[in-house]
């Protein structure tokens, strides 16, 4: 058998099966060649209070959730580690994550893209929660999260019935859990991945005149699923849409997201 296993030509999966290398990278996925843990990840710490914070959100019941928690630096520099750490203004700091799917009792996953079948009302109870705990740590100088983008078929069924047909939106917006529309116009998909390759190569390069983009440590789904992520035969400059590719999707709204000028705009479309 492990003579077998020598013979396997996916360098990922003979690292993986025959060495116990589970964090072994497919050199053939979409950002593995700039996926360099060493410097995305980083260990949480608390998000200074004028660095703006928003949630963004990928909805699925059968297939996983997930919603990220997202911070932007303005350029001011905050002490991690007890050393200075000043991203470029409009770097991305990924600093928490809720994904929705079975966990073993030892945190791992049951089954890849398999889904909580929860119902809408219900995840907005548990990202409320989850943001909660969030503000009470990494977040504590954010008592207001920001409304982000989320997957837009959450207002599917907002123009039935004069807009009082019930939405996915509606059910977590009762939950405090507001979001506003993501940009899922032609080649977006795209977009996002361009605008991630982007934010990639600068903070590998640690080039002070783009914006940089980084994750905390506790998001594992999403530190995880990256570098797997393959390109999409059809659109090679996109990120395939099988697998577990929510987490990448609800950071690929905010990636593409542009944020309103008047912060009176914010949560007007979550309750469409």
């Amino acid at each position: 058998y492990k003579q077998w296993l020598k013979t396997i030509s996916d360098p990922a999966k003979r690292a993986s099966w025959l060495l116990g290398d589970w964090e072994a990278v497919d050199d053939t996925a979409m950002f593995a060649a700039l996926w360099k843990k060493d410097v995305l990840l980083m260990q949480p710490f608390t998000i200074p209070a004028h660095w703006k914070v928003e949630r963004s959100f990928d909805y699925g019941q059968s297939t996983p959730f997930c919603c990220l928690w997202t911070a932007e630096a303005n350029g001011e520099s905050v002490m991690v580690n007890g050393r200075p750490f000043c991203p470029p203004k409009g770097s991305i700091i990924v600093v928490g994550e809720d994904y929705g799917t079975p966990l073993n009792p030892d945190g791992t996953q049951q089954k890849r893209d398999l889904g909580l079948f929860m119902s809408a009302g219900n995840i907005g109870k548990r990202l409320k929660q989850r943001e909660l705990k969030l503000q009470e740590t990494i977040l504590k100088n954010h008592p207001k999260v920001t409304p982000g983008p989320a997957d837009n078929q959450i207002y599917n069924g907002s123009k039935v019935d004069q807009g009082s047909a019930p939405t996915v939106a509606k059910d977590l917006a009762a939950e405090g859990m507001t979001f506003v529309n993501s940009d899922k116009s032609p080649g977006s998909r795209v977009t996002s991945a361009q605008l991630m390759f982007g934010r990639l190569q600068a903070t590998i390069e640690q080039d002070p005149g783009k914006p940089h983009i980084y994750f905390f440590t506790n998001c594992k789904f999403l530190n995880s699923s990256i570098p797997e992520l393959q390109r999409d035969e059809d659109q090679l400059d996109s990120v395939s849409k099988c697998g577990d590719d929510h987490a990448w999707d609800a950071l690929a709204y905010r990636l593409t997201w542009k944020r309103p000028v008047s912060s009176v705009q914010y949560g007007l479309s979550g309750y469409q």
